[in-house]
């Protein structure tokens, strides 16, 4: 990585400075997983990105875009959740009770959370 550091002087340009350590152990408190010892090594490095660029085609994230991410996801994981268990599962015009894998969301709920 250095080799390519002192070719391509794009580093300061476009990436944070490097994560605190705590930081990047917030990351496996939060979201219970560990982090890869890479990805540590990467973020202590470079804490995410400054600007979109696009790290292989997605956002190289800091520290605390990933346990921004992380928990915007648990609600709405949690909400779709919710939702689909007060959900019935009903074919159209299916009038023998059977159920299929389409949800029918309550008007109320859906009304709710898309239609604000």
């Amino acid at each position: 990585m250095k080799t390519v550091a002192g070719k391509l002087d794009i580093y300061e340009t476009f990436l944070n400075d490097g994560a605190a350590e705590k930081s990047v152990k917030d990351i496996t408190e939060v979201t219970g997983l560990e982090v890869p010892d890479a990805l540590v090594e990467l973020l202590l490095r470079h804490n995410g990105e400054k600007k979109f660029l696009g790290f292989l085609g997605h956002g190289f994230l800091s520290t605390g875009e990933i346990i921004s991410q992380w928990q915007t996801t648990g609600k709405i994981m949690k909400q779709m959740s919710s939702i689909l268990q007060k959900s019935t599962f009903t074919k159209p015009g299916n009038k023998t009770g059977l159920k299929s894998l389409r949800p029918t969301i309550p008007k109320t709920e859906a009304d709710k959370l898309f239609l604000k």
